[in-house]
């Protein structure tokens, strides 16, 4: 989404490494058609009424970061605990205090009916009505005070949910970009389930258990009034059956893990095939992915059955801990008459349903365990984002870099090396080279997606790898070689997920990007659909569409590697000019011989080096290198 800074600027969401991790990127199959008509929805639908496209509504307002961030240091499952009730202390308070009001009415209440019962049976008429409107009152309070407790309760757990939630969404989507790259994509998509499951564990009953237990103690202690043998043989009737669970919660957690493994697994058979489904038929390979998927489900389903078990095993136990209590207290409590006899039938149901919240809360504290573990990367990676960013100065578009070195993770060689590069404001620098000369990867590193071996890139004076990345990104704009479309409608996309699509804002960007007349030709205009993957659009609207993206940012500096590759000649041409008016900061991936004549300087790219660096005037008259590629750069125009 984007929000509105106090300095009137914007961010967007769009540079996030989430949405550029390469083995996300690899398993989308890009499908467009060829340039024609644009005249129908583009997801082939019928267009709505006119009136229909005529309405214009705010989109739902979500904040760009997360309310609550998890600090850089401490993710055990301590610290994200004290995380998720941070600031809710007072509340837990007041609903164990609130607690036990409504543990003392439960036992007073059933008290309170026996008296009233023997006062009817002496036929005590004057004692009657009084007894009665103290049982009405006491059931009263008991009532009022059961509803204020469960709804604090769910108002805590509902509130450690949505905080800790964000917290890790928002850590998962700040890690680097080499986080992405060196977890598989079943990995990543563990990730994500687990931020769910984390969720539902911390709704599954824990806080009321362990109020339940607070109250078990006052039952308990209510028997020791009566009778301290009968408060020991309880504690002992109620031990067993607790330890008896905790072994089976342990012998559970084995295999909890082993099904989230396999989940993993059936995540990963399933979803790349669902976004290339069109490679998955053109190569009838719908029995090898049904045979995956079926594979990895019977692992999970084999795992999932065998906790199961356990889980059945432990909640007979739990329903097992009345009538034991009951079979052991009762012959016990014979000579202490019939309010001590409810006293102990009392007891008993409370340690039963104690019995029963702590079975349900040990099963979801075991499996935090395989969940943290499975979040630990998430939890233990530091943000791109340092704790204590250096602010940036107002943008002008500069950018240095000096002395830049670079590799990648598990390489033994730079892919850059010693790059110095001074990039004025307002100036168009173009980058040229041979395939994996680093031209993409010179981009990335100026943007802050990558980080240098050596050397700084600096913008505006400030280094990328000490500021907040997020404020940096605002004021460049980026078109990847490989960037697909977001699902929305033209403006949505154009505008980002803002609070509210600036229509004008997305009409002027679109114009600046020459995709006026094909907004113009659709009848829905900017509120005609993009869905996921199939866009419907050429392969050059599409790139025009991402560029009036990144223009919609206003940016201070244009990154574009191969921005206009699907573009013929005369389109290509427009495009420029309409960018040359916006006297943006340029640094372009060029690969025709158009680009690279208009550039205001070259740099051209050899073994990881700037070999040369000048104009297109300089450069012809004496680079080996340039010559090469421009030969190469005047086939393709």
């Amino acid at each position: 989404m984007t929000t509105t800074l106090p300095t009137g600027k914007t961010r967007s969401w769009f540079e996030e490494p989430g949405a550029t991790a390469a083995s996300l990127r690899q398993a989308v199959a890009g499908r467009t058609k060829p340039d024609g008509d644009a005249t129908k929805q583009l997801d082939g639908s019928a267009p709505p009424p006119a009136a229909v496209a005529r309405q214009t509504e705010p989109q739902a307002a979500v904040p760009r970061k997360a309310t609550a961030v998890l600090p850089h240091e401490g993710s055990t499952g301590r610290h994200l605990l004290s995380f998720a009730v941070r600031g809710q202390r007072a509340r837990l308070v007041v609903s164990a205090v609130v607690g036990l009001l409504a543990t003392v009415f439960g036992f007073v209440v059933p008290l309170a009916g026996m008296v009233l019962a023997i006062a009817i049976a002496a036929d005590n008429r004057d004692a009657v009505p009084y007894l009665a409107g103290a049982l009405v009152g006491l059931l009263a309070l008991q009532l009022l005070t059961t509803a204020v407790v469960e709804r604090g309760l769910l108002t805590l757990t509902d509130g450690a949910q949505d905080r800790l939630e964000s917290a890790i969404w928002q850590r998962l989507l700040s890690l680097p970009a080499t986080f992405f790259r060196d977890y598989p994509l079943r990995r990543l998509m563990g990730f994500s389930g687990g931020v769910g499951q984390l969720r539902g564990l911390l709704g599954s009953g824990g806080l009321t258990a362990a109020l339940h237990a607070v109250f078990a103690l006052v039952a308990i202690a209510l028997l020791a009034l009566l009778d301290p043998w009968l408060a020991v043989a309880a504690v002992g009737i109620f031990g067993l059956v607790l330890g008896a669970m905790l072994w089976l919660s342990v012998r559970q957690q084995r295999h909890d893990t082993e099904v989230l493994s396999a989940v993993d697994d059936v995540q990963a058979a399933v979803y790349p095939a669902m976004l290339g489904i069109d490679d998955v038929r053109a190569f009838g390979a719908q029995s090898y992915v049904v045979g995956r998927w079926s594979k990895a489900f019977r692992s999970q389903k084999r795992s999932d059955d065998a906790g199961l078990r356990y889980a059945e095993i432990a909640s007979a136990l739990a329903v097992a801990c009345y009538p034991a209590l009951l079979a052991v207290l009762l012959p016990m409590a014979s000579g202490l008459g019939f309010t001590g006899q409810w006293t102990v039938v009392m007891v008993a149901m409370t340690l039963n349903l104690t019995a029963t919240r702590l079975q349900g809360a040990l099963v979801g504290l075991f499996a935090i365990g395989p969940v943290h573990a499975r979040l630990a990367p998430v939890l233990t990676t530091r943000p791109e984002t340092p704790a204590r960013p250096t602010p940036l100065p107002a943008a002008r578009g500069a950018v240095e870099l000096c002395d830049v070195s670079f590799r990648y993770p598990g390489q033994t060689r730079d892919l850059l090396t010693d790059i110095s590069l001074r990039i004025e404001p307002g100036e168009f620098v173009a980058l040229i080279g041979a395939s994996g000369a680093g031209k993409s990867t010179l981009l990335r590193l100026m943007l802050g997606l990558d980080r240098t071996e050596r050397g700084s890139v600096l913008v505006d004076g400030v280094d990328v790898n000490t500021c907040d990345v997020d404020d940096l990104r605002t004021r460049i704009g980026y078109v990847a070689q490989d960037a697909t479309l977001m699902r929305g409608t033209l403006a949505e996309v154009i505008c980002g997920a803002a609070d509210e699509v600036d229509l004008d804002l997305a009409q002027r960007a679109a114009e600046q990007a020459q995709l006026g007349d094909v907004v113009a030709a659709l009848p829905m205009g900017l509120h005609t659909q993009v869905t996921d993957g199939e866009s419907g659009l050429s392969g050059g609207q599409v790139q025009r569409l991402l560029l009036a993206r990144a223009l919609a940012k206003r940016p201070s500096v244009l990154l574009l590697d191969e921005a206009t590759s699907a573009l013929d000649a005369a389109a290509q041409e427009l495009v420029r000019c309409a960018v040359d008016d916006l006297r943006l900061t340029r640094v372009v991936v060029a690969h025709r011989l158009s680009t690279i004549r208009s550039a205001d300087r070259i740099a051209v790219l050899e073994h990881g080096r700037i070999a040369d660096l000048g104009t297109f005037a300089e450069l012809s008259g004496h680079s080996t290198a340039f010559a090469r590629l421009v030969g190469s750069a005047r086939r393709l125009d």
